[in-house]
């Protein structure tokens, strides 16, 4: 049994967790990548993958969770990050409230994956689970569960070849690479 939080009323949820208590919160965040995939990929594709997850292991998948922090876009253009500050009670209060509500398990998974946004996800999933010793948190990003492909040193990237191959994976639809051009300059990204 499985279920989308916000779609989901309260009994059902209840035999839900009380079924199969995981619950999953995938984050992302509103960034430019590229011409070619949309500005909120990150979130939507956080979204996706814990869809497919909770298909397989039950449980619920909250609302994407919108805003990251971190990262070197930040003065692109359609780019909105935010402080930890506002960030960081945010996503501590959804994973202590799913362990109030049945949750044994809670995967914090984050579509963005500048540095300081996973280190903020395994930060919290650290707390969490020294607070409850019933419970599993984890901070997972998509280099966690990315095979490298040979020769690359690293199994993620920024709106290149893993995030554009997951895109075409999770929905074709989402990517426009014919809105890609050698003509189109890194300039028209950034507003400062």
């Amino acid at each position: 049994m499985h279920a989308k939080y916000e779609q989901t009323h309260p009994d059902d949820l209840q035999a839900i967790l009380e079924d199969s208590p995981v619950a999953y919160v995938p984050l992302g965040t509103y960034e430019h990548h590229g011409f070619h995939l949309p500005v909120g990929f990150d979130g939507i594709k956080a979204y996706e993958l814990c869809l497919r997850a909770a298909e397989r292991t039950g449980g619920v998948v909250m609302p994407t969770l919108w805003y990251g922090i971190g990262g070197g876009h930040v003065g692109y253009k359609w780019t909105l990050i935010v402080e930890e500050e506002h960030l960081r009670p945010l996503l501590a209060t959804t994973a202590e409230r799913l362990v109030a509500w049945g949750a044994k398990v809670v995967v914090l998974y984050t579509g963005h994956y500048a540095g300081e946004q996973v280190a903020l996800v395994r930060q919290i999933a650290e707390e969490r689970a020294a607070q409850h010793p019933g419970a599993r948190f984890w901070g997972v990003t998509d280099p966690d569960i990315t095979t490298p492909l040979p020769g690359d040193t690293q199994r993620g990237d920024h709106a290149a070849k893993y995030e554009t191959s997951i895109a075409m994976y999770l929905r074709p639809e989402w990517v426009k690479l014919d809105y890609l051009s050698n003509k189109r300059a890194t300039s028209e990204t950034r507003t400062r």
